[in-house]
Parts: structure tokens; C-alpha cells; sequence
């Protein structure tokens, strides 16, 4: 039933779209995408309440990253603040978004393309606070598509990116990853960002919370069962 309701719903789109002689098309983003109707997007722009940061200042996990061939650095942290770094990895610009949901980055030349996961719509920002274009990315495409930017392993120039955590806790009980780092051609290893023994000593914290919450579970179930048996 679902399957034919979204055949539905995709054949009334398409129909839409001749009738009004859109073209499907790819802009600067690896998928194919299409335009956004005008009158949705001032309701985009209020939904995810755009917000410039000025400096670089930043202790959180990434949650995601891409880098241009430039050696530029686009970091998507789990706060839902975003920084632009240059090669030298000089603060650029950076925005505080509001988003339901996971996002990712993608850097093509100089453009920073914000992808909204949920909605399936790419925004292009550049560093004068303004959102240069507005784009719905191919249903049938976006899984794959997502699947790459979400790639921890990342290439351009010869450069080799690697976003990761320092240690199997991090991994258990944080969300994102705590640093990045690059690998030239030569095997020198640069930290583009670490925050990796800040973010050992949360981990450590959760994991005891966790592991005192499990135990007092077991002993009240313990209990209950052990009172269960003695009224037999």
C-alpha cells in the first residue's frame, strides 16, 4: 500500500514538473538534483534559522566532513555548527543551523553544499551569510549518495583524510568522531582537530553511569524474582 502511494505521489510530481517545463539537472553536487519551487523557500530558510559564527571555537565530535581541492575543510560538528577552514586551516566562516535529523557536507571548488538528510535538499552557502541555491536531490539516488559523503576516508591531491576515534569508548558511547587527520603523500601525518582525551573522560563517565544504571536494573529484577519464588 505504501509502495503505490509513493508511486502516486511520484507520478503527480513529475507530471507537475512537465507541465511546468522544469529540467531535472545536476548543479556542482555528485547527484542529480532539481529545483526547489520559490514559494518553499523562505519556509526553508525559517527552518533551519541560518546563524554566522565568527571564530572558531569548538570542542565537540564531527559528525561529518568534506575537504576540496584546494585543501580546504568543511567540519559538520554534532551541535549543528559548521566551520569552513582553508588549507592552512585558518577559519574561513562557519553557521549555526537548526535541523531535524543528520546532515552531511559537501565542497565542490569553492562551494559548501549543505545536505539535509530527512528532507533530501542541498543548500549552498558561501561566507556572506547568504544561501546561493536551493535543490531536491534524486530519491533514487540519494542512499548512495549519502553513503559517500558519509565516507570516513576521504582523498584530494594525493592528501589522505581520516575521520576516527582514539579509543573503542568513544566509539560505544559518543556520537560522531573526535579527530581528523591528514596523511600527505610523503606518510606525514598532520591533526587537523583533536579533541579525543576531552571527549575519553565523557565517554569513561557515561560508560560507569551506564554500567551502574544496568547494574541496579539487574538487582531490582533480581529481586522481583527472587521475592516471585519465596510466595510459590
Amino acid at each position: 500500500m505504501m509502495n503505490l502511494k509513493k508511486i502516486i505521489i511520484l507520478s503527480v510530481i513529475i507530471f507537475v514538473m512537465i507541465c511546468h517545463h522544469q529540467t531535472i539537472y545536476a548543479e556542482s553536487i555528485s547527484v542529480d538534483t532539481e529545483l526547489i519551487p520559490e514559494d518553499n523557500i523562505s519556509q526553508f530558510i525559517l527552518n533551519i534559522k541560518l546563524e554566522p559564527i565568527t571564530s572558531f571555537n569548538t570542542s565537540e565530535n564531527i559528525l561529518c566532513y568534506d575537504v576540496n581541492e584546494n585543501g580546504d575543510i568543511a567540519l559538520g560538528m554534532v551541535d549543528n555548527e559548521i566551520y569552513i577552514m582553508d588549507s592552512n586551516l585558518k577559519f574561513l566562516y562557519g553557521y549555526e543551523i537548526s535541523v531535524d535529523g543528520t546532515y552531511h557536507l559537501e565542497m565542490q571548488n569553492n562551494s559548501v553544499y549543505l545536505i539535509l538528510s530527512r528532507s533530501g535538499v542541498s543548500l549552498r552557502l558561501n561566507s556572506d551569510e547568504v544561501v546561493e541555491s536551493f535543490l531536491i536531490i534524486d530519491n533514487y539516488k540519494s542512499n548512495r549518495y549519502f553513503k559517500s559523503l558519509d565516507n570516513l576516508k576521504k582523498t584530494q591531491e594525493e592528501v589522505k583524510y581520516l575521520l576516527e576515534n582514539s579509543n573503542i569508548l568513544e566509539s560505544i558511547f559518543s556520537v560522531g568522531y573526535s579527530r581528523l587527520i591528514s596523511i600527505d603523500s610523503n606518510g606525514e601525518k598532520r591533526i587537523i582537530y583533536d579533541v579525543s582525551n576531552t571527549n575519553t573522560i565523557k565517554s569513561i563517565v557515561v560508560g560507569i553511569a551506564v554500567i551502574i544504571l544496568i547494574a541496579i536494573v539487574v538487582t531490582m529484577i533480581g529481586r522481583q524474582i527472587y521475592k516471585a519464588r519465596n510466595l510459590k
